[in-house]
This record gives structure tokens, C-alpha cells and sequence, in this order.
């Protein structure tokens, strides 16, 4: 019974490393060059014609999502297997002891090293699978392809079972949130910025320029507003000159002008006006001492 135990824990943990590799091959590659990837692999990876007709809305989520799925499942069968195939060779058999005609006793000591060594060869095995993947995704994309849809059809109707249950536990999303258009939208171009071709030619000032852009429409008054608290403002009897002094430290363009109180705002001063009564008292020098009253 031993060796059909190590056939299949091997058999699962060579799963849980492809799904793996798969997974952060496709992250590394990003969503924008996964479409051209799955064109030019589309027997190789046939999962997908699977994966677009039932997560219609969320192709790539639902792609992870099974892919998640599948890899845990796998990593729990190769850990079960694993764990039980060295409860048959010495010395892990110790682990379960039976006294000459006594109770079944369980040494905590091997079991925990039995657990030990089930896990750390899955951690090294994910770990290896990680750093080919992000060290060459296009590489291990098409050596794990095929295997992957292999595997994530094997359990495909759970894990749309599964997708469909967490959507039904996830409050739908309101007016601008997840899955409306312009979230899509916004999502659209920043996988462009960052994944496309073009990224290496956009310095990251222009990343941020176009990534606000996108983001403008959901953007609201009182995101960018002034509290009324903040807001700089002349008492109406203030001297030009003063005023003058005010718009070179404030750093405005223009500064409301209230009488009374600052509820009570009569109208705005403007820097070019201000400007442009100095450059006519410069020619008219009976003015300017009109203009500093």
C-alpha cells in the first residue's frame, strides 16, 4: 500500500508546482500580454475556452480563482498522502505504536517530524516553482500550460461552484464600484500603462499623469475642495499694496473679497488685475498713489 501512496503524493505534488508556476508565470506576464500569450498557445492552454463562458464578466478573476483553488486542493491531497505514506517506513512508523495486547498509542514527537518534512518539501517545491515562474513566465507559461488545464479541468465544476458562492457572499457592487464600466475602464488603461509594450517608454511622471486621468471621472467636489476654513480671503478695505504682498506669499492666481465677514464674499481679485494697475501706474505716475489706497 506504501508505494501507491508515494505514486499519487508525488503525482499531487507535481500538480500543486505546475498550477503554481502557471499562476505566477500569468501574474508576472500581466493580464494585457496574457491575451496575446493565450493566442499563441491556445491548444496548449485550452482551459481558457472553458473559463470565458462561465466567468463571462470576470475572465481573468475567475481564471486565479480556479487556479487557487485547484492548488490547494492538490496541496491537501499530496500533505494526506505524503503524510501517510512515511507512517509506513521506519522510523515515521513509530508515530503509531501498538502495545502487545494494549491501546494504540500515538508518539507526538514523530508525528510532528512526520508533519515537518511533508511540509518543507512542499514549501521548497513552491518556492523553486515561484522563482522559475518570475524569473521566466513566457518559458514555464508553456512548459505548465497544458498540465495546468489539464489539472484545473479536473475540478473545474467545483471551483465554479465555489466562485459562485463567494460572489454570493460579496455584496454587489454599487454605481463606480467593482464591475461597473468605468471601474473597467480605469482598469483598462492602467493594465495598459503597466503591462503593455508601451510601459518601458513612459517615465513614471507620465504613468501618474495618465493614471489620474483615469481615475477623474469617479473623482468628486469634495475630494478636491478648499475647506471653507482653509480658504484665504481680503477683508474688502485691504490696501493694494497689501494685497499685493498677499497674492507674492499665498502663491494665488486670485483671492475672494468679503465684506464683514468671510461669509459674506462681495467678489475676487484677480493677480492680473493687480498687475495691470501696476504697469499703468509705472506709466502714469499719478496714479500709483491711487493704486496703493
Amino acid at each position: 500500500m506504501s508505494l501507491p501512496l508515494l505514486i499519487f503524493a508525488l503525482i499531487f505534488l507535481f500538480a500543486a508546482a505546475v498550477l503554481t508556476g502557471t499562476t505566477f508565470a500569468l501574474q508576472t506576464i500581466g493580464r494585457f500580454q496574457a491575451k496575446e500569450e493565450f493566442k499563441k498557445t491556445g491548444r496548449l492552454f485550452f482551459i481558457q475556452h472553458f473559463i470565458r463562458p462561465l466567468f463571462p464578466e470576470y475572465e481573468w478573476e475567475g481564471l486565479f480563482f480556479c487556479l487557487g483553488f485547484t492548488r490547494q486542493v492538490f496541496q491537501l491531497c499530496y500533505a494526506l498522502c505524503a503524510f501517510f505514506f512515511l507512517l509506513t517506513i521506519y522510523p515515521f512508523s513509530q508515530t503509531l505504536h501498538v502495545e502487545p495486547s494494549g491501546p494504540l498509542l500515538y508518539q507526538w514527537g514523530w508525528g510532528i517530524a512526520t508533519a515537518a518534512i511533508v511540509i518543507i518539501v512542499s514549501f521548497i517545491i513552491d518556492v523553486v516553482s515561484r522563482l522559475a515562474a518570475t524569473a521566466r513566465p513566457h518559458v514555464i507559461f508553456t512548459l505548465t500550460g497544458g498540465f495546468s488545464s489539464l489539472f484545473l479541468l479536473l475540478l473545474l465544476p467545483f471551483s465554479y461552484l465555489g466562485m459562485k458562492i463567494l460572489k454570493s457572499w460579496i455584496p454587489p457592487a454599487k454605481e463606480h464600484g467593482i464591475g461597473s464600466p468605468t471601474t473597467r475602464i480605469r482598469e483598462k488603461i492602467l493594465e495598459i500603462i503597466h503591462e503593455s509594450e508601451l510601459s518601458p517608454h513612459l517615465d513614471p511622471h507620465e504613468q501618474r499623469l495618465i493614471a489620474s486621468v483615469a481615475s477623474f471621472k469617479e473623482r468628486i467636489t469634495r475630494e478636491i475642495m478648499v475647506p471653507r476654513i482653509d480658504v484665504f480671503s481680503l477683508p474688502s478695505e485691504t490696501p493694494i499694496s497689501e494685497a499685493v504682498q498677499s497674492f507674492m506669499k499665498e502663491g494665488y492666481s486670485r483671492i475672494p473679497v468679503y465684506r464683514e465677514n468671510v461669509d459674506h464674499v462681495i467678489g475676487v481679485l484677480l493677480y492680473k488685475d493687480v498687475l495691470g494697475l501696476y504697469a499703468q501706474a509705472s506709466m502714469d505716475p499719478t496714479a500709483a498713489g491711487k493704486g496703493s489706497e
